[in-house]
């Protein structure tokens, strides 16, 4: 099992990044909520399609669970259309997403957001 967390950082003790296609980080852990890796994103993401490419790496990284803030329609689209169980993060760190999911207090995300919420 691996879960994905959208981070401001890249430790499990960051702040949770409300933002998917634009998140600065994605933590992946293992479900002992050991760190697999970091991806990072921030200013590298595209001009437009951020959230379809970070979705389709997510995929392509046999990512289970994904916990984040907001996704735009277009990588909800992607995402929808995946095994990737979708879940709308808490206030906090990495970390307390991880627990969070652990006692199932997540929300599932079940619909859109609004498109470009992260761009400045």
């Amino acid at each position: 099992m691996k879960l994905a967390v959208t981070t401001l950082g890249k430790t499990r003790l960051d702040p949770v990044d409300q933002r998917f296609g634009r998140a600065e980080y994605i933590l992946i852990f293992d479900e002992n909520n050991v760190q697999l890796d970091c991806i990072e994103q921030g200013s590298l993401a595209p001009a437009s399609g951020a959230g379809i490419a970070m979705a389709q790496k997510l995929i392509d990284a046999g990512i289970d669970v994904l916990i984040t803030g907001h996704l735009g329609p277009n990588a909800w689209q992607v995402l929808s259309a995946s095994d990737i169980r979708l879940y709308e993060a808490v206030e906090g760190t990495a970390d307390d997403q991880l627990s969070a999911w652990h006692q199932d207090a997540l929300s599932p995300i079940s619909a859109a957001g609004q498109a470009h919420r992260g761009r400045s």
